[in-house]
This record gives C-alpha cells, structure tokens and sequence, in this order.
C-alpha cells in the first residue's frame, strides 16, 4: 500500500506542472527514500536540507512533497516503541513535533494567492489565478488525509502551536469556500469538507464554533478574554496587512477569506471583533466597483444585525455606517440602491428613536432620507429604479408614523406623478405607490381631509387609466388588482370625509359607459361605514 500510495502522490505533484520543478529540486531521490524508509525523522530531515537549496517558481512541488510524507501513515507511524526513544536520543539535528507544524504552515502558505502589486484594473478573471486550483487542490487532499489518520491528527493540531496552523488552513478554506476567479468545483467542495472535518476533530458542532476556537482542545463556550487567542482573531491579524485602503482590491483572495470568515460568526460573538471588521467592509462599501459594494453593504447590514445596538452607537459608529450608506443613494446601478436602502432602514433604527411617537417630532436622520427618496423617485426615469424606490415607501411611512405629514406635499406630488404612467403589464409601480398611499392616509388621516379632492380625482383618474386599456397591455388580473386598491383607498377617504368624497362620486356615477369604471364607483357608495 505505501508503494501505490505514493506513487499516487508523486503523480499529482509531477503530473500537475513539471515546468514548475527547479532541476535543483532532488525529488526522485526524496520519493526513493520515502519507499525505503519508515523513519519520518530522517524522511523530513532530508526534506529539509532539500528546501534550503530550493529555487523553484512559486508552484513550488518539493514543499508539497513534504506535506504528503507527513501524510503517509507507513513511513509516519509505523515506528515502533525502540526506534522513537532512538531517534528522541539521537544527537542528530532532527525535526520535532514544532518543527513539523511549522513546515505545515510554511506549506499552506504556498497555496496563497500573491497581492498583485502592480495591478491597476481590479477585475480579475481565472486567467489571473493560473495555478491557484492546482496548489490548493493539493493541499487540500493532504490534509484531509491527514485528519483521516487519528494518530497523526492528533499529533499534529492537539498542540499549542496548533491553531496557527488551523487558522492558516481555515483561511485557504474560506477563500475557496465559494466560487471565485481562482477557484473550481473541486477545490470549493474540497475546501468545505476540510472546514467540516476540522470542526469535528475538535467536536465543533459548526463553522462558527470553529472560528472561535481559542485552545487545542476542543470547543468550550468562550469567555470575553478568549477572542484574542480564537482562530478568527488570528485569520483577521492574518488578511489584516493584505486590506489596507492602499491594497485590499490587489488582494481579492484575502478579501474572500474575510468575507467568509466574517459571514460566519454571529450575535454575540461577533461583538468582540467589530473594531477590526467594519474598516475592511467600509472600504468595500466606498469603491467604485458594484460588485464591491454589493459585498460592502451586505456585510454592513449583517454587522448590524449582529452587533448590539448601544455597542454600534458606542464612538459613533452607527454615524459612520449612516454616511457610508447614505452616499450610495445616488447610485446607477438597481442592485446596490436595493441593498442600501434596506440597510439604511436597519441603522435608522439605531440611530434615531422611533419617529412615530408625538414628541419625538423634530426633524431627523429618517425625514433626510425619505426625502432624498422622494426626490431621487420623483426625478428617475428609469422603470426599474421607480419600482425598487417606491417598494420602499411604504416602509419609510410606516416607521415615521404621524410625522410623515411633513413631506405631504412632495409624496403627493410623486404619488400624482407615478399614478399617471403605464409601467408594463404588472404595474409594480403603481401598485406600490397605491401601497404607500393607503399607509400614509392610515398614518396621517387628521390632515388628510385637505387633501380629499385632489387625491379622489388622482385615484379616479387611475381606474379609468387601467379600465380602459387592452388587454394586451395590462392582464385582467393585474387590472383587478389595481381597481381593488382604488376601491379600498377610496373607501378609507369616505370614511375620514364621508359628504364630500360622496359628493364627488356622484358626479361621475353614471357618467362614462365603462362597467369597470362604473362598478368601482358603486362598490366605494355601496361600502357601509
């Protein structure tokens, strides 16, 4: 079995990228002597004085060599009781259980993706990774070989030094956790499983409560004194240098491996390390890039679902999240708009007290944004970006409450503006400014009456719109709907001014040869109040 072993081994190293051997590299010497012998000491000594020596390129195979000696239960532990107290005796310059950790280590390193010093343009494709795949693949089967083995794992990560390994190779994994530029089906696959197989070596019973891990001996609830030796605090130290304002976009293997990481702690946890997660994520948030805002803004709200609102108030933290998020409202791109304003809906809630209560009533942070909201819908020609403002208006209202009276003017006039044009066969437009319009006459009604006239001659205006285009244009369904929110609101106005709004419909009842017009005007006269 060691034969086939590693011949199996030797096959990936060489058959993977021979051209990245340095003659200097001595490997079909090394694979010899792992065949002849079972000693790891001798096996790994030589191994040493190989790497000394070594020039090759970065794909560097002899380093992985060594990993798969250590893998190799044969040559590892077949030793017996008299030839490990030999070589404990020995005099020799040998390797020790240290050392072994620290030359795994030095080879995890190996599968890092390089910062791309002089890069200008950060929009990387696969063909910037070209031996990214190769080098993680191999060192994601050699470990997992490893935790395979229950006499080697537990010599190698039952130590004090054992979670600088983990945290190295949790990093790697989270880099190739989900699909990116350097990564494949394989290694994704592969760097999952190893993340698993970590977590049950040490009785984890998921990723969180591996990143938290904080001593070689399993999982134990942390204590607020443990987040500075855990596994998450070291990847963080780890990617910190490589996500500067000045290089994290040359680096998107760390800025994977953050992410992931980040993605993967929660409520309370997640409070010990908010200092050093929310400047990487700021920075995403302030680039140029949408993809990168998206990123940003996404681990912005789940910092903020995750960290204790007097913690996220404490230095003005929640301040600096508010201005982040508030200069994306003047975005291109639909994706990013949608993402910011429910964040911002999030660290209003922080930031202000409840505007719905009466003494609460000067003007705050909410009446900034939703009138930059108004008037960002009111001006945007864009269907797409109509529809993804006025889905949050109703949101907007229901948080203000009574203070929304503030902003009537502006609202009615977008609602006056919105009501007025076609926008395609499901009318999501207008379907949520009828939404926004029935919550802020519920929320406002004391002041609504003044504008009684002119919002009954809007909604009327609406149903002969819908009533009498084809059918081709809006689908009977889609027409049902919108004549049924009409309905309603109507109904509600009738309720608040009952003489007045009665007086207006009937003097067009009867008036126009439209069955659907017509029967929409009876079902608000026939509502019984």
């Amino acid at each position: 079995m060691t034969d086939k072993l590693i011949s199996d081994l030797w096959e990936d190293i060489v058959g993977s990228s021979a051209s990245d051997i340095d003659g200097n590299c001595n490997l079909e010497s090394i694979v010899d002597q792992m065949r002849q012998s079972h000693s790891f000491t001798d096996v790994i000594h030589q191994i040493s004085i190989e790497l000394q020596s070594c020039t090759c390129s970065p794909l560097c195979k002899l380093n992985l060599v060594v990993v798969f000696v250590q893998l190799c239960p044969e040559i590892y532990f077949e030793c017996n009781h008299q030839e490990e107290m030999l070589i404990a005796s020995s005099t020799k310059n040998t390797f020790s259980e240290d050392n072994d950790v620290k030359l795994l280590q030095k080879i995890v390193t190996h599968a890092y993706v390089e910062e791309f010093r002089d890069r200008e343009i950060y929009e990387y494709t696969a063909d910037d990774f070209p031996n990214a795949v190769t080098r993680a693949n191999l060192v994601f089967k050699s470990f997992t070989l490893l935790l395979q083995n229950q006499k080697a794992s537990k010599r190698i990560f039952c130590r004090n030094e054992s979670l600088d390994l983990v945290a190295l190779l949790c990093s790697l994994a989270a880099s190739h956790a989900e699909p990116g530029p350097w990564t494949s089906e394989t290694t994704v696959v592969a760097a999952n499983s190893i993340i698993n197989a970590l977590a049950k070596f040490y009785s984890c019973r998921n990723s969180q409560e591996l990143l938290l891990l904080a001593n070689e001996h399993g999982f134990t609830n942390p204590e607020d004194s443990w987040h500075t030796k855990s596994i998450f605090r070291k990847i963080l130290n780890l990617n910190q240098p490589r996500l500067r304002k000045e290089n994290w976009n040359k680096n998107p293997f760390a800025k994977a491996a953050f992410c992931w990481c980040l993605g993967n702690v929660e409520h309370p946890y997640l409070s010990f390390y908010l200092d050093h997660v929310l400047t990487p994520v700021l920075l995403f948030v302030d680039d140029f890039v949408s993809e990168h805002k998206l990123t940003g803004i996404k681990y912005l709200n789940y910092i903020i679902d995750n960290v204790s609102k007097e913690e996220l108030r404490w230095y003005n933290r929640d301040a600096v999240i508010f201005d982040a998020l508030k200069h994306q409202l003047f975005t291109q791109e639909e994706s990013v708009l949608e993402t910011t304003l429910s964040s911002l809906l999030s660290i209003l809630s922080i930031l202000e007290k409840p505007p719905s209560k009466l003494e609460n009533i000067s003007y705050n942070r909410y009446d900034e944004i939703f009138t930059s909201v108004l008037y960002n819908a009111q001006i945007e020609n864009q269907l797409s970006f109509r529809r993804v403002y006025t889905s949050y208006i109703p949101k907007f209202i229901h948080l203000m409450g009574m203070t929304v009276v503030r902003h009537t003017k502006q609202f009615l006039q977008l609602v006056e503006s919105y009501l007025e044009i076609y926008d395609g066969p499901h009318e999501v437009a207008r379907l949520n400014v009828l939404a926004s319009l029935k919550s802020f006459i519920k929320v406002s009604w004391p002041r609504i009456q003044h504008h009684n006239d002119k919002l009954v001659k809007i909604l009327l205006r609406l149903v002969y719109d819908v009533a009498v285009e084809d059918v081709y244009v809006i689908p009977n369904d889609v027409k049902q709907k919108v004549i049924s929110e009409v309905v309603e609101i109507l109904g509600i106005l009738r309720m608040l001014n009952k003489e007045r709004v009665e007086n207006l419909l009937h003097a067009v009842s009867g008036k126009l040869n439209i069955p659907a017009f017509q029967e929409a005007v009876e079902s608000v006269l026939n509502i019984c109040i």
